[in-house]
């Protein structure tokens, strides 16, 4: 039986970063994938499900990733959205595909938003069975870096806007294409983890969201040969 109340409706621009306990602070993304065709499965398991922060400060929000099927892929299509546990008319649709892409060492969680405007949200994660570990936007990460390091920090090789947002602090639309992106990050994604490992004060830290419920078990390839 649902027990939530209805209530006013929020920002759905915050969704993704306030179950992250991120929200608040500068975004960014993408008009292109950072996705290249890639052969066979991804190294992230299923993350169908629901999700929730370890912090109990954050505990009004769940992340829902709902598929069809068992997916191992390196993109997967999916419902995700966030659920106020306090409010049904506050539940907000973030994202319709969800990319695991590795890069210079890391993996990158990439989400496709929904609606006209199909722009791509980027965020450094660790993941296993039971949790999805994040440091937070990566673009969001970069401007606030920048701004108390542009040496260490350079946009350079980017091509960009930034706009002021009355929601989430200053947002950086990308457009460079996706051999850009993927160039660019090679080189500066490692100094962007460096400063989740050291807490970096100007920077972001590690968030760790806990399965909520049970993963699905591995589903077995299909028996592909003759029958005697």
């Amino acid at each position: 039986m649902e027990t939530r109340t209805l209530g006013h409706g929020r920002l759905a621009v915050l969704s993704l970063f306030t179950i992250l306990g991120l929200c608040g602070c500068d975004d960014g993304y993408t008009i292109h994938s950072l996705y290249q065709a890639t052969p066979g499965t991804s190294s992230v398991p299923d993350v169908t499900g629901l999700w929730q922060s370890s912090d109990p400060g954050w505990h009004d929000t769940v992340l829902q990733i709902a598929a069809e099927d068992y997916d191992v892929g390196h993109c997967r299509v999916a419902d995700i959205r966030i659920l106020d546990m306090r409010s049904i008319e506050d539940d907000a649709v973030v994202g319709d595909e969800i990319c695991f892409v590795p890069i210079a060492g890391h993996t990158i969680m990439q989400v496709r938003g929904t609606g006209e405007a199909r722009l791509y949200q980027h965020f450094l994660v660790k993941i296993d069975q039971d949790s999805i570990t994040t440091c937070g936007s990566i673009w969001g990460q970069l401007m606030t870096l920048n701004r108390h390091h542009p040496t260490q920090f350079s946009m350079e090789g980017l091509e960009y806007t930034i706009r002021s947002s009355p929601f989430s602090g200053n947002e950086m639309i990308i457009t460079s294409p996706t051999d850009e992106l993927r160039a660019y990050l090679e080189v500066h994604l490692p100094n962007i983890a460096r400063t989740c490992d050291e807490e970096d004060e100007e920077g972001q830290h590690w968030a760790r969201l806990e399965r909520l419920t049970p993963a699905r078990p591995a589903e077995k390839a299909a028996d592909s040969s003759p029958s005697p």
